[in-house]
């Protein structure tokens, strides 16, 4: 008898545990189906399991059924986040979901997707009276009217795993209390999201980031554009107030009070191929405006920009590094046409295979700095600077390598800032000073090219790297080429 009731109480021990296994187990098992792909599309419906494009939803309905590991295949045209009047509403993006715009909607594979030739438009302009292009975009923030969603995206807490992927982000206008001031085209607090293919136009700011905020979070940009977007505070492009992490990015006509581009706070974003072009601040950082922050750049090229201070770049207490970058055409109404530095006394500026030219300003036109800092510069065309052979001290500390030519730009006045053959640039920069893992130039042709015929590929100053031409030939006619 002891035996059994001991059996019996071993097997009720044994089964309170299965159970309680269970308990743990079970919601993720019962929750969680195997990772799955919902179709969203404009004008789709808000129920349904969104199992293909005959039964596609709206993209808001389809978030709402995403788990981690589903993906979301978004068809052309424009989404809205809300209905007009709910200016709270958002795309909110989640950990482990991956959104891809730029399908026509007839796809059964990822790779079929052509996004710019299927234009996926997420809009803050819920009112639907904003002046827009064919496709639906607002490309300057002049162009908004009405209330639009103050956040068109919002990225909070979300892990790597989460991608936004093919879309154009417009119409955002942050002008409302905080958090509602930052971040018209994107909200980001703590997110580590992944943008690939995506443009940001003609959002707002009240306070930050008129394109982007990023609070804290280490988001990944690649391929990225701002174009059109404003701030009334500091970041007419983006606003970085942690670790970010960007490539391959675009800002262009963007404006804000300072930091038209971007703006970072404590923050350390990395950007690859980057187009900073027309963008404004009243105070300063036209194309970008660092504080307390460490970014690097690569392949990266500033035009049209223009601020009180630093019309391409503005650094406070902050010691960026930037490789193969141009400035060209930017403004300032006050210092540094180019690149303004004040109060780096531990970290400089490093600036290696970097082309200086043509910028304005009432002091120093390609790049002024105050007494505190020293930017260490090397293998870089610096207007007015002397080159290392007669280096101007004005410009920072000589870091060797550096000339002070003409780069012979192919057009300047419109923008190109690709060198023409003859240049000084060519062949003129540091191979050791290109990151690892670079081998293109930011218009994605190789980085390395012995356009000389030396023998050595050595890189060029700059952001684009001039590729070696065909070898010349002459085709003569087949009756001449018998005789």
């Amino acid at each position: 008898m002891k035996g059994i009731t001991r059996y019996l109480i071993y097997a009720l021990l044994a089964t309170g545990l299965l159970l309680a296994a269970l308990l743990v187990l079970t919601p993720h098992s019962i929750s969680r189906a195997a990772p799955r792909v919902l179709y969203a599309a404009p004008g789709g419906v808000a129920s349904g399991n969104c199992n293909s494009w005959a039964n596609a939803c709206t993209l808001q309905y389809a978030l709402s059924l995403a788990q981690s590991g589903d993906e979301i295949w978004v068809k052309k045209g424009v989404h809205y986040p809300g209905p007009a009047g709910d200016r709270t509403a958002t795309f909110a993006l989640k950990s482990g979901v991956a959104l891809y715009g730029g399908f026509a909607g007839t796809e059964s594979s990822r790779d079929e997707r052509d996004w710019q030739a299927n234009p996926t438009v997420l809009s803050g302009d819920i009112d639907q009276n904003d002046i827009t292009d064919a496709n639906g975009v607002v490309t300057t923030t002049a162009h908004i009217r009405g209330e639009n969603a103050y956040h068109v995206v919002t990225a909070e807490n979300v892990d790597s795993a989460a991608v936004l992927d093919g879309f154009i982000i417009t119409a955002g206008k942050a002008d409302g209390p905080y958090p509602y001031s930052y971040g018209g085209g994107m909200y980001n607090s703590y997110g580590n999201l992944i943008l690939t293919n995506v443009t940001f136009s003609g959002n707002s700011a009240q306070s930050y980031g008129g394109g982007m905020y990023n609070y804290g979070g280490d988001p990944t940009l690649t391929n990225v554009t701002f174009c059109g977007n404003s701030a009334s505070g500091h970041g007419g492009g983006m606003y970085n107030d942690g670790n970010s992490t960007l490539t391959d990015v675009t800002f262009s006509s963007n404006s804000a009070y300072a930091g038209g581009g971007m703006s970072n706070w404590y923050s350390d974003p990395v950007l690859l191929n980057v187009i900073f072009r027309d963008n404004s601040a009243s105070a300063g950082g036209g194309g970008m405006f660092n504080s307390s922050s460490s970014p690097t750049l690569t392949n990266v090229a500033f035009s049209g920009n223009s601020a009180r201070n630093g019309g391409g770049m503005f650094n406070d207490y902050s010691n960026p590094t930037v490789v193969n970058a141009t400035f060209s055409g930017n403004s300032a109404t006050e210092f540094g046409g180019g690149m303004s530095t004040y109060y780096l006394y531990y970290s400089p500026p490093t600036l290696k295979n970097v082309i200086m030219w043509g910028n304005s300003a009432p002091r120093g036109a390609e790049i002024y700095r105050d007494e505190t800092c020293n930017p260490i510069i090397s293998y870089s065309d610096i207007r007015g600077c002397g080159g290392s052979s007669s280096w101007n001290f004005a410009c920072g500390v000589n870091g060797g390598g550096n000339i002070d030519a003409d780069p012979l730009f192919v057009d300047a006045a419109a923008g190109n800032l690709r060198l023409r053959a003859g240049s000084p640039a060519i062949d003129a920069g540091l191979n050791s000073a290109v990151p690892a893992g670079i081998t293109s130039d930011l218009d994605g042709n190789p980085r390395f090219v012995d356009f000389t015929g030396r023998g050595t590929a050595i890189v060029d100053m700059g952001a684009y790297e001039v590729q070696r031409p065909l070898p010349f030939r002459v085709y003569l006619p087949l009756v001449m080429r018998n005789r």
